[in-house]
């Protein structure tokens, strides 16, 4: 059984989406609007990483953007949106670069 447990509260809106990387020192938070991205710094408690400001990524808006993830390596993420009348979905892959 897992339990959820408010750790902090993040200034934005709309959270569709969040994603920590296979290693778990990359956390991708996606908006409707924007990804950002956190990074720890060691093994800090991710409520302390939170309270830094997150990273701006790439992204293209898409109609009801839902989903985010890494890729298998963590040198990448992908965006997929929900299906939004005649709309074509576009799965999205973004390379990260630090």
């Amino acid at each position: 059984m897992n339990l959820a447990k408010k750790i902090g509260k993040l200034p934005l809106k709309w959270v569709t989406a969040s994603d920590i990387s296979a290693d778990g020192n990359k956390i991708l938070v996606k908006t409707y609007m924007s990804i950002f991205l956190w990074e720890r710094q060691g093994s800090e408690d991710i409520s302390k990483t939170f309270q830094r400001q997150g990273k701006a990524l790439d992204y293209e808006l898409e109609p009801q953007g839902e989903a985010v993830c890494w890729d298998n390596e963590s040198k990448g993420y992908f965006t997929l949106s929900e299906k939004s009348g005649d709309s074509p979905q576009i799965f999205y892959y973004y390379p990260f670069s630090e």
